[in-house]
């Protein structure tokens, strides 16, 4: 299948110019698996680029051919050729009129390479979401994890069950506090996405190469769902909406569903229901981190679950036998409506069905125990890949941010197979970077915690290991520097030795 383009137009367009027509340097990330560089340039302006499918190729991978006389890109499939039309904006050069001469071949590392937004905590708009999108895909990341529910809101429409965001998506919003007075920009505490603003993000990110996994966090981080449902509690309520992290925030709810309540199941029932048609690719994640053990404990209809399905404790918790129990439950559910189940790594406490997926976050251990188990794992260890901690040590400069430091280099200096046996790797199957919200409210700070670690991370799950050199990265990071700013993206400058949003930029002395 072959395909001739107007290069300007269909590919082009928002690409990267440079004024030195003679580079023969290449500045593309993530960096391609081949290139090699050459003298001279394609004149787009008496010329088109060629496309051509070769369904022997990897379904992601993609070739380029670029010399005075012509253009020609082979693709696997119809990914490969957006992967190449990425590349193809990054080699621009003459203010848009030229590409740079240069022949590469390139597929990734891994095939999940992914990104976290938490839309519960603060509410983002579609528009904001579509322009977290368009950056995944300039870096070439391919799963987007929309986290749509928490203790602090519930963000999706369920029409059978319309109190949740009659009353979930809307908190007290008097008792919010901004977490830092430097912000600028609107903070929205309140709202949500009607079902048709999730078809319209799914089919943007589709068309983008970008598959689209919601996450209804189950069983506990649940509150903002009881306080619209408090019989799905083990109290029965009543139950408020958790404020979002700040100085006068509360954090984390303790409290979770009743295991012991089969409502539970049909309620669950109901939303996959409404859910599934909203999002065809096959993983659904349910969340399952962080339960809160007290409920349970103390439950009289969660102890006669223990007893009537002779949960044994063993190894585990009566608490952990309970989340274990939800989980299967769950999973089958899931499995009857054709979905894969993803969990954060504590669902791995127990017995799971074969196709279960683990997100390792509480550091590496428990992707390798996935692994070890015959489970496919998705690494985004804590202390690489949340992009909601600080990017430095100065407390003083940088906006403020939960828990520790992950810097540009931090991230980009993560080998996600370290410590595996072969057979084990085998089992990894993607990295992914997590964006939490609990106080990056405005969407300059999201571009700010994002840019440039999410390009740090871009290499991380694309490149050949051998490939990635921190140096040649931060080089041509110059020139992405350049796309930020001509797009009007908010981006970090630790890079170039500068902390701090805009309005209160501080340089490092």
């Amino acid at each position: 299948m072959k395909h001739t383009f107007p290069i300007m137009a269909a590919v082009l367009a928002c690409a990267v110019s440079c004024t030195d027509s003679k580079v023969n340097t290449l500045d593309i990330i993530p960096c391609p698996l081949e290139m090699t560089p050459a003298s001279g340039v394609y004149d787009l302006s008496r010329g088109e680029v060629t496309f051509t499918i070769d369904s022997l190729m990897a379904p992601e991978a993609y070739t380029l051919k670029i010399t005075p006389r012509k253009a020609v890109v082979k693709a696997g499939s119809e990914a490969g050729v957006l992967y190449a039309r990425q590349t193809l904006k990054q080699i621009t050069v003459e203010d848009g009129g030229a590409l740079q001469c240069c022949e590469i071949s390139d597929e990734p590392r891994f095939a999940w390479r992914g990104l976290l937004l938490d839309c519960a905590r603060h509410f983002y708009t579609v528009e904001q979401v579509k322009k977290v999108l368009d950056i995944m895909a300039y870096y070439k990341l391919n799963r987007f994890h929309w986290h749509l529910t928490d203790d602090h809101g519930w963000r999706i429409e369920i029409k059978k069950h319309p109190r949740l965001v009659e009353v979930g998506a809307f908190g007290d919003v008097g008792s919010h506090s901004v977490p830092d007075p430097n912000l600028v920009g609107e903070i929205l505490y309140e709202g949500y996405y009607t079902q048709e603003d999730i078809r319209e993000v799914v089919s943007y990110a589709s068309s983008l190469g970008i598959s689209v996994i919601p996450e209804i966090d189950m069983p506990g981080h649940m509150t903002s769902a009881l306080a619209a449902y408090p019989q799905l509690g083990c109290t029965g309520g009543p139950y408020k909406v958790v404020n979002v992290v700040g100085p006068r925030g509360k954090g984390l709810g303790k409290e979770n569903l009743c295991i012991g309540n089969d409502e539970i199941f049909d309620f669950i029932s109901d939303i996959l229901d409404e859910v599934f048609p909203l999002f065809p690719g096959e993983y659904f994640h349910i969340g399952g981190d962080e339960c809160v053990p007290d409920r349970w404990n103390a439950c009289p209809k969660c102890r006669k679950r223990l007893r009537d399905e002779g949960l044994e404790s063993g190894e585990y918790s009566d608490a952990q036998l309970l989340q274990n129990y939800f989980t299967r439950r769950v999973q089958k559910m899931l499995q009857e409506r054709g979905r894969k189940i993803i969990g954060w790594d504590e669902i791995l406490d127990g017995e799971l069905e074969d196709g279960a997926t683990i997100m390792s976050w509480r550091g590496t251990s428990g992707g390798k125990r996935a692994a070890e188990r015959g489970l496919d794992a998705i690494m985004t260890p804590i202390r690489h890949c949340y992009l909601d901690f600080r990017q430095s040590d100065d407390l003083e400069h940088e906006p403020i941010a939960l828990n520790g430091t992950v810097s540009v280099d931090s991230v980009y200096d993560y080998e996600p197979l370290e410590g595996l046996t072969e057979e084990a790797a085998r089992h990894i199957i993607g990295v992914q970077g997590n964006l939490w919200c609990d106080v990056v409210s405005t969407q300059e700070y999201l571009e700010y915690m994002l840019l440039p670690r999410l390009a740090a991370l871009s290499e991380v799950q694309w490149c050949a290991p051998q490939n990635k050199n921190r140096e040649r990265f931060r080089s041509a990071m110059d020139a992405h520097r350049r796309y930020y700013e001509e797009h009007g993206y908010v981006y970090a400058k630790h890079l170039w030795g500068i902390i701090g949003l805009p309005g209160h930029e501080y340089r490092i002395q």
